[in-house]
């Protein structure tokens, strides 16, 4: 498998380490050439220095070439049900496509579904369902033969607490 980590700390250098035991293909990428110095990321790990999200930087890394990025989302909320309960609908439809070449051309849509009962002034019961598509338009490869994007359907349900208290501002 192919990684590329975005910084060389200690989390990043001990990643590109356990990585390159199990015979993956690692490049690690840190703006800080001194980064390489104090924390060595192994033989094999490629070493570039750079940001991640350069376009240039990130193409030499193995991301595979440039992308176009499309989303569009919204977002349906609803308090009035209820005292202390909101109900809230966020779809989003998503592209991506390869600018030069038709090499990837992934659509998805998500449609998350979530009720959020707020118990106390800082803590809140929260569920949501979200139901995920993806779906290729091309079959993308690796160059061991690894399929790297292919159609999904989940489901995915979330319960949990939330915990946080509410920052108010005096106003003037």
């Amino acid at each position: 498998m192919r990684v590329l980590i975005m910084g060389n700390g200690r989390v990043g250098s001990e990643l590109s380490l356990a990585l390159l035991e199990g015979g993956h293909d690692v490049t690690i990428i840190d703006k800080n050439p001194e980064a390489f110095w104090r924390y060595p990321p192994g033989d094999g790990a490629r070493q570039m220095v750079g940001l991640g999200f350069d376009r240039q930087v990130a193409t030499a890394g193995g991301l595979g070439g440039v992308t176009d990025n499309t989303s569009v989302s919204g977002r349906v909320d609803v308090f009035t049900l209820m005292r202390g309960l909101t109900l809230s609908f966020l779809p989003r439809y998503s592209w991506v496509k390869s600018a030069e070449t038709d090499r990837i051309d992934i659509s998805s849509i998500t449609l998350p579904l979530q009720a959020t009962y707020r118990l106390t002034a800082w803590m809140a019961a929260v569920a949501r369902y979200q139901f995920y598509r993806q779906r290729t338009g091309t079959e993308v490869r690796d160059s061991a033969g690894n399929l790297l994007a292919a159609d999904a359907d989940q489901n995915r349900l979330f319960v949990g607490l939330q915990f946080g208290y509410p920052i108010t501002f005096d106003r003037p």
